[in-house]
């Protein structure tokens, strides 16, 4: 079955009309992988012209067409990858801290997804079938289903592993695992679920803050900036270094709504590290790309119910 391939292939003047139309000359991606008649260089081209021209179709025809994604690993070998539009969803509500750092990750890698707010169905049937502990995020991938940032964000490290948002080194990857962990226990707690809450959720549907919940969280706050700015120290760009990893964009989404709050603006400027590290963060493509995509800030209607049902008590 190969052999009209590899016998076209074999003149470079069709290698050539490869690169510009792919499909003038192979049936398919995985005919260009299996050809051993041209060489790694060559097939990258060829693959990334066919990547080039499935987004142009989904350009044209919108959800559900087929992307081929095609990089070239150091064994010389591509690697293929593929999503649709319509089977993978990402569910929650625009201003949930934990739902961008899900898709500050999937613009990262350039993977199409398909975003279901959930704010109207918030604590409702439809949502609890979803998630049964009433939060967000999920990400539903064709027939697979999965909630918990930590989980989520690991199932699409290894799903879509380019560009790598994990290092190769077994103690950086640990390193990167402390700062999500902390991300969960000790800044978003005290910058989201106490502070912003208080000053800019809850009076935006007209509930007045709770001091308290405010006066407890601020010390816990200055401890969580001032171990990033320790972790800074090295002076370099991300948390371990040079190398942007999931660690940078598990806290971004606390530190930038916090950052609304007017303790924040007092705060913040005491760490210069921290504060280098937030600019170079909002400044990435990335996040300039997300932060386009959302509407504009808005009530979040449902947390009406959360000054009853989980709101700190002290």
């Amino acid at each position: 079955m190969r052999a009209p391939q590899e016998e076209i292939v074999r003149d470079h003047a069709d290698v050539d009309k490869a690169k510009v139309s792919p499909a003038r000359i192979f049936k398919s991606p995985m005919d260009v992988v299996e050809t051993n008649d041209i060489g790694p260089a060559e097939k990258l081209a060829i693959l990334q012209a066919w990547e080039a021209d499935e987004r142009a179709l989904l350009r044209r025809d919108g959800a559900g067409t087929h992307v081929v994604i095609w990089s070239l690993s150091r064994a010389t070998k591509p690697h293929l990858r593929s999503a649709s539009m319509s089977d993978l969803i990402v569910y929650g509500f625009p201003r949930s801290t934990f739902v961008n750092i899900v898709r500050l990750v999937l613009t990262h890698k350039e993977v199409p997804y398909t975003f279901h707010d959930l704010e109207p169905e918030m604590g409702k049937p439809s949502h609890l079938a979803l998630h049964p502990f009433n939060r967000v995020p999920i990400l539903r991938h064709g027939d697979f289903t999965v909630y918990e940032t930590s989980a989520i964000v690991s199932y699409l490290e290894e799903s879509f592993p380019k560009p790598a948002l994990q290092p190769k080194s077994v103690r950086d990857r640990a390193r990167v695992n402390q700062w999500i962990s902390a991300v969960n226990s000790y800044y978003y707690p005290y910058m989201i679920y106490h502070v912003s809450h208080e000053r800019n959720v809850f009076p935006e549907l007209g509930i007045p803050s709770d001091e308290g919940v405010v006066a407890h969280a601020l010390p816990k706050i200055e401890v969580g900036l001032k171990v990033v700015e320790r972790e800074l120290a090295h002076g370099k760009d991300y948390f371990l270094g040079s190398e942007l990893t999931l660690a940078d964009f598990y806290l971004l989404p606390s530190t930038y709504s916090f950052s609304f709050a007017p303790e924040a603006k007092a705060m913040y400027p005491k760490y210069p590290g921290f504060s280098r590290w937030r600019e170079k963060m909002e400044g990435l493509p990335t996040v300039k790309k997300l932060r386009a995509a959302l509407p504009p800030r808005a009530p979040i209607q449902h947390a009406r119910e959360w000054a009853v049902s989980h709101r700190p008590k002290y």
